[in-house]
């Protein structure tokens, strides 16, 4: 049995980023870049007003005050988008609105609030510093820096940053293809009638709708399947899925019991096993491996995952956001694949068994500092009516038994939706 941070290690170095591909910037929101992204023109591209108002020259406006304003003349107006850049004579003022290009001579620029505009003169108000509400030519960055680094999550300011340099497309990783495989002659899928001894399929729908909200880019591509505790049945469905996947995800049949087929099925498919069970709570009994083609033809392809992962909805559901999100995000392109942890302090004591890890079910609260967190009544691993009212897993030692109030923890928040 292998502890939770070697498998995570594990799964993280099987997971590579997929091949990059081009996508119209219009589209490539929630995607991740997967080549670094340098300036093509300098930012600000020219110097420029930061304010409606009026360009002048320091020394112009040096006495200016509300009781003794200077005059100055108005020799021009430039607006946004104006393609002219006159020259600011002494003793004189250019109308400028934010935006537009800074005439040459000009030092700062004087907020129209401090003005008192009259027939073909202006009287300034204020005195002003030098490059006060100006921006000058590449003070954000200069041409050829680097903006973006590869791994950056397309965000709707970083997609506006890239409109801003005249791009209409942007290189990204792929999108994982995605097989889950729910196992199960008990499973009836959703909406159909139930007989005796029978449950409502739920591990599918879930998975589907955590895999369409995986990074903000959904995964596109992903073939959900229901089969029996039947040898054949998954023997032939997990060979398909290998194939068609690189990510390939079973849920349930993956314990030791007589009608557990998946460890035997993968291993004479040729899967190769990286590790089986991990000394978690609940999960404990998750298989990893990698594919890389049928053994018999000796063909060989990218490297396939192999997730088999427990029935129970809500070892499924933390496995997944444990394990399988951050390899569906390192394949994608992610910077950063796993989850920043938060330090929150225990609201009330909880007694575990020593030995394996627990990632309880909780709710945060932010709002107090410290943070803290409050352990849900709902523990059990078939009991996902508790996990749908979480919105963190606090995660606890394995060599813990007793945790006290205001004991301080690590937290994994739960963002479903990212």
């Amino acid at each position: 049995m292998i502890e939770f941070d070697d498998a995570l290690d594990t799964v993280l170095r099987r997971s590579r980023p997929l091949p990059p591909v081009k996508v119209a910037l219009a589209n490539a929101a929630g995607w991740f870049t997967a080549r670094a992204v340098t300036a093509r023109f300098h930012s600000p591209r020219f110097d420029q007003s930061a304010m409606d108002g009026y360009a002048v020259r320091v020394a112009d406006v040096a006495a200016a005050t509300a009781s003794a304003p200077v005059s100055l003349r108005v020799g021009d107006v430039l607006r946004a988008g104006s393609g002219r850049r006159p020259t600011l004579r002494s003793a004189s003022a250019v109308r400028v609105y934010t935006g537009a290009p800074l005439p040459g001579g000009a030092e700062a620029v004087v907020m129209q609030e401090y003005c008192r505009e009259a027939a073909d003169s202006v009287l300034v108000m204020r005195a002003v510093k030098p490059g006060e509400n100006v921006r000058y030519r590449g003070e954000e960055y200069r041409r050829t820096e680097r903006l973006l680094a590869p791994g950056t999550r397309i965000t709707p300011p970083v997609l506006g940053l890239l409109a801003t340099q005249g791009r209409d497309e942007v290189w990204v990783r792929e999108s994982p293809r995605v097989s889950v495989i729910a196992v199960g002659d008990e499973l009836v899928p959703a909406g159909q009638p139930l007989g005796p001894g029978l449950i409502q399929e739920s591990n599918g729908p879930a998975f589907a709708a955590a895999l369409g909200t995986i990074g903000t880019i959904g995964i596109r591509d992903c073939h959900h399947v229901l089969v029996p505790d039947d040898e054949s049945a998954i023997r032939r469905a997990v060979a398909t899925a290998l194939r068609r996947s690189q990510v390939v995800i079973t849920v349930a049949g993956v314990s030791v019991g007589d009608y557990d087929f998946v460890a035997d099925v993968t291993e004479r498919l040729g899967v190769r096993r990286e590790f089986w069970k991990i000394a978690v709570k609940p999960g404990k009994p998750v298989l990893f491996g990698t594919w890389r083609g049928d053994p018999q033809t000796g063909a060989r392809r990218q490297r396939t995952l192999f997730f088999g992962i427990p029935g129970n909805p809500v070892s499924a559901l933390v496995t997944f956001h444990l394990l399988i999100k951050p390899a569906l995000l390192s394949m994608a392109g992610a910077a950063q694949a796993v989850p920043n942890t938060v330090a929150a302090k225990l609201t009330e004591p909880y007694r575990k068994s020593r030995g394996r890890r627990h990632f309880l079910r909780g709710r945060l609260d932010l709002s107090t500092v410290p943070a803290t967190v409050t352990p849900l009544a709902a523990q059990g691993s078939h009991m996902l009516g508790g996990l749908a009212d979480a919105d963190c897993l606090i995660d606890l030692p394995a060599d813990a038994t007793r945790l006290r109030a205001g004991q301080t923890v690590a937290v994994w928040p739960l963002p479903w939706g990212g």
